[in-house]
């Protein structure tokens, strides 16, 4: 008898039953346009067009990982490299819409805002922790979901 109900919880499982517990992958690109029609709400574009400027951002070249822990000056240097691809990325988005930078820059951080307030609200974060995150956080934070 019970080796009977191995069997038939062995077969649910080999029948698809585990896949359950997988992640559901998301179609490529699903961010972009979800971020597109966000900032567009955000700068008063058409989504159409911001996903147009996010597509024609240039991408970084990846960075190879370290065999050694980095030193002060390469961690500096490794910030400052991001700082500039930060800027770049506004200063693109921002001329292929016609807007300034600055506005670009406070949509993103009102997106971040919002993010944060909803982990607030849900209880994963306090206020003060949020407080912190809001001027260190960009568009990569926004992908997490």
């Amino acid at each position: 008898m019970i080796a009977a109900v191995l069997v038939v919880a062995g077969a649910g499982l080999l029948a698809g039953g585990a896949t359950a517990a997988k992640k559901e992958k998301k179609p490529a690109g699903q961010f972009r346009q979800v971020l597109a029609t966000k900032l567009g709400k955000e700068l008063n574009k058409p989504a159409a067009d911001v996903l147009a400027a996010l597509k024609a951002v240039p991408k970084p070249a990846r960075a190879t990982k370290p065999a050694t822990k980095p030193t002060r000056e390469q961690r500096k240097a490794r910030r400052e490299a991001a700082a500039k691809r930060r800027a770049d990325w506004t200063n693109s988005v921002a001329k292929s819409l016609g807007v300034e930078p600055a506005k670009v820059t406070a949509a993103v951080k009102a997106l971040v805002k919002q993010r944060l307030d909803s982990l607030v609200k849900d209880g994963w974060l306090t206020q003060a922790q949020a407080d912190k995150r809001v001027d260190k956080l960009g568009v990569g934070f926004l992908r997490i979901r």
